[in-house]
């Protein structure tokens, strides 16, 4: 189905991980600076795009913790008994599409590789 985001319970696992990695360099700290390494709370920015994502996601499948192209779940996408193509990097909407680095599966060179199936 294209590129997977991750659950959002994976995204704030990895947040953790990389907030007790220490800096590599020396930098002081203000002293209005409030310094909480004990915060187990992923980024904002992670964090808000994997909600927005999710609540697209149960709107459509009923669950907001599951794979998929930050568009369509990947459990909505497949067919059970039918040929499920899925396709590394490559987008359900046109929204944002750009050919070369984020085509969609309307994008002509994604077309040829897929549209052959429906006519056989």
């Amino acid at each position: 189905m294209g590129r997977y985001l991750k659950r959002v319970d994976e995204a704030v696992n990895e947040a953790k991980e990389m907030s007790q990695v220490p800096a590599a360099i020396d930098q002081s700290i203000p002293e209005a600076a409030i310094v909480n390494d004990t915060s187990t709370s992923a980024p904002v920015a992670t964090t808000f795009r994997a909600r927005f994502i999710g609540q697209g996601y149960k709107q459509v499948c009923g669950q907001a913790d599951v794979y998929g192209d930050g568009v369509v779940p990947e459990i909505s996408a497949h067919l059970e008994g039918a040929l499920n193509i899925s396709l590394d990097g490559v987008y359900h909407s046109p929204v944002g599409s750009d050919d070369d680095s984020r085509p969609w599966y309307g994008s002509p060179t994604i077309l040829e590789q897929w549209v052959h199936h429906l006519l056989s």
